[in-house]
C-alpha cells in the first residue's frame, strides 16, 4: 500500500512523504503568499461547500496581474482606465473581495504588476 503524506507547517514548509516502493521524505521552504492558492485547482471540502483554498484578494497584486494578462493578453495595461480595471477584477473566477476595497493605489499597483508581465511576454 502507498502511504503518501504532504503536510504544510506553519513555518511555511512543504513537507512530502512517500511511501512504498520508495520510502523518501523531502521538504521544501516556501514563503506563505507565493503558495500561489489562487492558483492551484479549486477543491471542495468533505461536505462539498467551500472551496479549500480562499480566492484573490486586493492584496494579491501579482496574482490578479497574471490573471489580467492571461484574459487580455494583447491589451497594453496603460491604455486601461481604472473603472475598467476594477471591473474585470472583480470578474476574474477567482476574485473573493469586498469590490469596494480597492483603493486607487491598488489599482495602480495592479496596473504596474500587470504592465511588468505584458512587457516581460512581449520580448
Amino acid at each position: 500500500m502507498n502511504e503518501d503524506s504532504f503536510l504544510f507547517t506553519a513555518a511555511g514548509q512543504l513537507r512530502i512523504r512517500t511511501g512504498f516502493p520508495f520510502h523518501r521524505e523531502a521538504s521544501l521552504t516556501v514563503p506563505p503568499a507565493s503558495l500561489a492558492y489562487q492558483r492551484w485547482p479549486k477543491m471542495k471540502n468533505s461536505i462539498g461547500e467551500q472551496p479549500l483554498m480562499p480566492g484573490l484578494t486586493w492584496n494579491h497584486t501579482e496574482d490578479i496581474a497574471l490573471s489580467l494578462y492571461e484574459a487580455h493578453p494583447d491589451l497594453d495595461p496603460t491604455h486601461v482606465r481604472y473603472t475598467d480595471l476594477h471591473k474585470w477584477i472583480v470578474e476574474l473566477p477567482d476574485f473573493r473581495d469586498d469590490p469596494m476595497a480597492s483603493t486607487e493605489g491598488k489599482l495602480e499597483a495592479i496596473q504596474m504588476a500587470w504592465l511588468e508581465e505584458y512587457q516581460d511576454n512581449k520580448r
